[in-house]
């Protein structure tokens, strides 16, 4: 099956002889190499939907990466991207993200297995965003509610906010229980859900909308020209 692509965005990579991620998902190494075990692969499933693909092999630590991929047709040409990847990788921090919380949300993401730490990593970086957005107030506690008064957070979401400052909070201070990586990692993932709130999402909307008002310009080009 093919399926009419307009755009590659959003697709990670075509389904090639190397798999470049940014980190290995099992040893977490930067920048791995990941080089295929086999070749591409076919298998239809039960309803005759054509499953497409390829195992690859992290050279730093010997263990299988498994891709997933459809084809598409993109600008009159069939193309094979990757669409899926066993076990999934650590999740790549946008560059539309400040560059003082994308190194935060790095050091939370790289150090999920050192929970306290990455607590308090994803903490200082809900900090440092809501900072560049411009909630007022010199804690966390007051910049969580400037951001409600402000409408950039919701009700809902200021709790969750609170939520994991007081996590933060705790772990910089001595506690007789260790946080799970578990605990690390959802706070983690409100952090990285607030980051596409509040930046991510909106470049892409803008970019969207740079692009489409371009091509609205060419083609009343083409008309009137």
């Amino acid at each position: 099956m093919t399926t009419p692509l307009k755009s590659t965005q959003g697709l990670a990579m075509a389904l090639l002889e190397t798999l470049f991620l940014e980190k290995c998902p099992h040893c977490k190494i930067t920048n791995p190499n990941i080089t295929k075990l086999t070749p591409v692969l076919y298998k239809n499933d039960a309803l005759g939907e054509r499953q497409i693909w390829r195992l690859y092999c992290c050279a730093s630590c010997g263990s299988g990466i498994l891709a997933k991929a459809e084809n598409f047709l993109f600008e009159g040409a069939q193309k094979t991207y990757v669409t899926k990847i066993f076990p999934q990788p650590p999740r790549a921090i946008s560059k539309d993200i400040p560059k003082l919380a994308q190194d935060y949300l790095t050091e939370a993401r790289d150090g999920l297995s050192n929970s306290r730490s990455s607590i308090i990593a994803s903490s200082t970086a809900i900090d440092a965003m809501l900072s560049a957005k411009g909630a007022d107030g010199d804690t966390l506690y007051k910049r969580i509610k400037s951001a409600q008064e402000k409408n950039l957070l919701s009700e809902e979401m200021s709790k969750w906010a609170h939520q994991v400052r007081l996590g933060g909070n705790e772990q910089r201070h001595l506690v007789d229980e260790r946080p799970t990586e578990k605990d690390a990692q959802d706070c983690l993932d409100y952090a990285m859900m607030l980051a596409d709130i509040l930046f991510v999402i909106p470049a892409r909307v803008q970019a969207g909308i740079d692009k489409t008002k371009k091509e609205t310009t060419d083609e009343e080009g083409e008309k009137n020209g």
